[in-house]
């Protein structure tokens, strides 16, 4: 599953809001030597990709609400949205394409969190 532009531009200027830019991964061949070595060694400051992790809480975030889903084609954040507008039977529900929106800068303050643990533990 890829972001569409617009969300993935939504989800890299909210890390980029919180100072953590300078953190991301210089490409996708970074961004996939820093997964691996996540995989590998658990997360640390040296392998620490807040755009991609971001990425990664986001579709987690989808996997707990909706585990029977294996394969989501195009945009995690378009797919719940129109899933929850097609398969929404509740009639006070209260989740709105604003509520789903909403998760792009609650996990990017979640990745200011986890960068902000990760130098501590560095002991910086």
């Amino acid at each position: 599953m890829r972001f569409c532009q617009p969300h993935w531009d939504k989800l890299r200027a909210a890390i980029e809001e919180r100072g953590l830019g300078d953190v991301v991964a210089r490409d996708g061949q970074a961004a996939a030597a820093n997964l691996v070595s996540e995989l590998q060694t658990g997360s640390r400051l040296d392998n620490f990709d807040p755009l991609m992790g971001a990425h990664w809480a986001i579709v987690n975030r989808i996997a707990e609400v909706a585990p029977q889903v294996i394969v989501i084609e195009g945009c995690p954040i378009c797919w719940a949205q129109d899933e929850h507008e097609k398969h929404c039977v509740d009639p006070g529900c209260q989740v709105t394409r604003q509520t789903l929106e909403d998760w792009i800068p609650g996990v990017a303050d979640f990745m200011k969190r986890e960068h902000g643990r990760l130098r501590a533990e560095a002991g910086l």
